[in-house]
Order: C-alpha cells, then structure tokens, then sequence
C-alpha cells in the first residue's frame, strides 16, 4: 500500500489532490458536509490512485481476430411501422 501511495504522480493525480484539499477547506469554512465529503473523496481518490472504474475497469475489450473469413455475415431485415 505504501508502494501505490508513494509512486506514479502525475499531473492528474496532484491536481486531484489539491482539488480536494480545497474543497475540504471551503468545506470546513462553509460549514457544509456535502462539499466536505467530495473534498474527501477526491483526496482519497489521489491518495490511493484509485478512480470511479476501479483499477483498469474503464479498458475496453480488444476483438479476438480469428481465422481469415471467419467472421459470419449479418443480414437485416427491415420492419415497417404502421401509422
């Protein structure tokens, strides 16, 4: 855990993190909790390296490429709609 809170600082991630320092700060002047556990959030967030998907859950699967021609062929069919 330490590893992943010492390494790999980018610029989104010390943005984050000040973001949410500040928030925090208006949070605590302003009296209000809402903003206050977003500023939480976010820092947590920077902190850990963590995001909303998760680690790697925002990835797309790459298609499989198989054989050449393996690929089935799609036929439409058109549907009228009756007014």
């Amino acid at each position: 855990m330490w590893r992943i809170m010492k390494s790999n600082w980018s610029f989104m991630r010390i943005l984050r993190l000040l973001v949410g320092i500040i928030a925090l700060w208006q949070a605590i002047l302003m009296k209000d909790y809402l903003l206050g556990a977003a500023g939480i959030m976010l820092m947590i967030m920077s902190v850990f390296n963590i995001g909303c998907c998760g680690a790697g859950g925002c990835s797309t699967n790459l298609p499989r490429s198989g054989p050449a021609g393996s690929q089935k062929e799609i036929t439409y069919e058109t549907v009228d709609a009756e007014k």
